[in-house]
């Protein structure tokens, strides 16, 4: 079965003579790595249709998620409490969406009345 992510690095070649593009001293030292690739972006590709919907790391619990659009309660994945919160308001009916908003602003007008209250403009 093949895999469903990929990690590139980014690799310069001569267009000349095939040869690897290297660091010199100098840029060793600045950049304290003796690879081209330690300097510049890695790539992943991810295949989420060749997800098989199993979570074994936390990876793989966004990878679910991008796929099914879900987040199960036992994820552990940083960021996806987050996410799932956002997802949650997201779900909801445009009415419901509107109410919850007017809430939120609510909580905020009362908790900038507090602060203001508290120090001493109010």
């Amino acid at each position: 079965m093949p895999d469903y992510v990929y990690k590139g690095q980014t690799v310069f070649r001569g267009l000349h003579h095939n040869d690897m593009l290297r660091l010199n001293p100098k840029q060793k030292q600045i950049y304290k790595t003796e690879r081209i690739a330690d300097i510049y972006p890695e790539y992943y590709l991810i295949k989420i249709n060749q997800f098989d919907d199993i979570a074994r790391d936390t990876l793989d619990e966004w990878i679910y998620f991008f796929k099914k659009g879900e987040i199960k309660d036992e994820f552990k994945a940083r960021g996806l409490g987050k996410a799932k919160a956002v997802l949650d308001i997201m779900k909801l009916s445009e009415k419901e969406r509107r109410l919850y908003e007017k809430h939120v602003d609510n909580l905020h007008f009362r908790t900038a009345r507090i602060t203001n209250c508290g120090s001493g403009t109010g």
